[in-house]
């Protein structure tokens, strides 16, 4: 009687499914209806090895004796039964699709990128050759410097200067030592956000106006050697295109 109490695994090898975990009288009544061939291989459930059933004594007397045809036989639909697993053969599973998902980040990142640099190139700096600006006095706020820079009619040398609102400090030079001594000297005691205007004659290389930022930006590094985080200034620099002087 303990073995009708028992719970086996069956593997039907025709259709290859299997079956955890099963009665042993569930087993019994299956090979009495013919569900279950001799062929058919079983297992104490949690066990890994199979057994054939015709070789289990227990389950020997259940199997199907062969009996004479009779003209009234009828054959027995099975139940269908719902399988806890099935085992998937090989080559059956699905194509991967290709993942766009990356090659679409990607793109968005180069577009991102040229987008930036190309607006890095625009305004003064850009190559075209801007129409004039003309009284922007008014738009630049109290308190700002500019640096004027363009080209002496008569030397055809570069010449810079400096002033502050509407009012000249420094006058033309050859050079921005005198502008960038100038501006250090109005700096020493400022603790903020400073204001400066490039006023570049449109006419002027382009490498021009980055040697005098790239020196503005020295002179800013200058400044702020040995202060305190709170107390640094921070260059605002922007840029403004006028037409030549006379």
């Amino acid at each position: 009687m303990a073995d009708n109490r028992r719970l086996l695994d069956i593997w039907i090898v025709e259709t290859n499914t299997a079956y955890r975990s099963v009665p042993f009288e569930t087993v019994a009544n299956w090979l009495q209806q013919g569900r279950l061939l001799a062929d058919d291989c079983v297992r104490p459930a949690g066990t890994n090895d199979w057994f054939k059933i015709s070789s289990i004594r227990a389950l020997a007397p259940y199997l199907p004796k062969p009996e004479p045809e009779g003209i009234d036989d009828k054959a027995e639909a099975l139940e269908p039964v719902e399988a806890e697993f099935t085992w998937r053969r090989s080559g059956e599973g699905e194509e991967d699709d290709p993942d766009m998902i990356p090659l679409i980040d990607i793109a968005l990142v180069l577009l991102i990128f040229f987008m930036m640099t190309a607006a890095v190139q625009s305004g003064m700096f850009a190559p075209i050759d801007t129409p004039p600006a003309e009284h922007q006095l008014t738009s630049i706020r109290e308190g700002t410097f500019f640096v004027a820079i363009d080209k002496d009619k008569e030397s055809g040398n570069v010449r810079y200067a400096l002033g502050k609102d509407d009012k000249e400090m420094e006058q033309p030079g050859p050079a921005m030592t005198h502008v960038t001594a100038r501006l250090k000297k109005e700096l020493e005691k400022v603790k903020e956000k400073v204001s400066i205007s490039l006023r570049a004659d449109r006419q002027l290389p382009i490498e021009v106006i980055k040697a005098a930022t790239l020196e503005l930006q020295a002179l800013e590094s200058q400044i702020n050697m040995g202060r305190e985080p709170s107390e640094r200034v921070k260059f605002h620099i922007s840029g403004e295109v006028r037409a030549p002087s006379n």
